[in-house]
């Protein structure tokens, strides 16, 4: 896969990320029910309110998926 065409990718997938979740410091924040979860963490899931649209998402580990963005675009996959 081309450079140009990973770094799209990936900057797509930040996107997509950037409106499930909000980080604010060394928490993230879910944009639908506000919980929130700090860095301290990251290796437990995130637990969303009770009626929260996010609770059903695929990704429930946002420090995780943001690692792997982050990875993926500085390797240039």
């Amino acid at each position: 896969m081309p450079a140009d065409t990973a770094f799209e990718r990936v900057g797509n997938d930040l996107f997509l990320w950037k409106h499930l979740w909000l980080l604010d410091g060394q928490r993230i924040r879910c944009c639908y029910c506000e919980q929130e979860q700090s860095l301290t963490w990251a290796h437990q899931a995130l637990v969303h309110g009770h009626h929260c649209p996010g609770r059903t998402a695929s990704a429930q580990y946002p420090w995780q998926d943001l690692v792997e963005l982050l990875c993926a675009h500085y390797q240039g996959k």
